[in-house]
């Protein structure tokens, strides 16, 4: 499976706040200020690629998710 396929799964992005998307040929996760490390280090291993994190707000969070 390629890492455009990979996909966190809903309730792990959005209980853990962070979101992985393919975008321009990267993945981004974007997370939300809270995200602890581990669930940043478990979406690494998880995606198992390198990405670029960005840290958003609460209402930008839920508009990636939706």
């Amino acid at each position: 499976m390629s890492e455009r396929d990979k996909k966190l799964p809903y309730n792990f992005a959005k209980n853990n706040g962070l979101i992985a998307l393919y975008e321009h040929d990267q993945v981004i996760v974007y997370h939300l200020p809270e995200t602890s490390l581990t669930h940043l280090a478990e979406c690494h291993r998880y995606l198992g690629c390198d990405f670029q994190l960005i840290e958003v707000n609460a209402k930008e969070f839920q508009h990636h998710l939706a």
